[in-house]
């Protein structure tokens, strides 16, 4: 299981799957394909509906605070 501070978890206030990404069999189920500076997580595709996930562009961007720091923290 992944070890995320209480502070991040608490910014995830819009998470509407209860954390399924830290209970999940350790494997968040949006894939990141690249991240910039640790900040700017770019998703593989949307995967489903998310209120942390947005388009950049042409780009699926994950703006989840637990999401982006279990792959800030696991390179996962």
């Amino acid at each position: 299981m992944y070890q995320i501070n209480s502070e991040i978890i608490e910014q995830a206030s819009k998470c509407d799957r209860n954390f399924e990404c830290l209970t999940e069999k350790n494997q968040p189920s949006c894939k990141i394909s690249y991240c910039v500076s640790e900040s700017v997580h770019f998703l593989k595709k949307l995967e489903r509906d998310c209120p942390y996930n947005m388009d950049f562009g042409c780009h699926p961007v994950c703006t989840c605070p637990v999401r982006k720091e279990i792959y800030n923290k696991y390179g996962v």
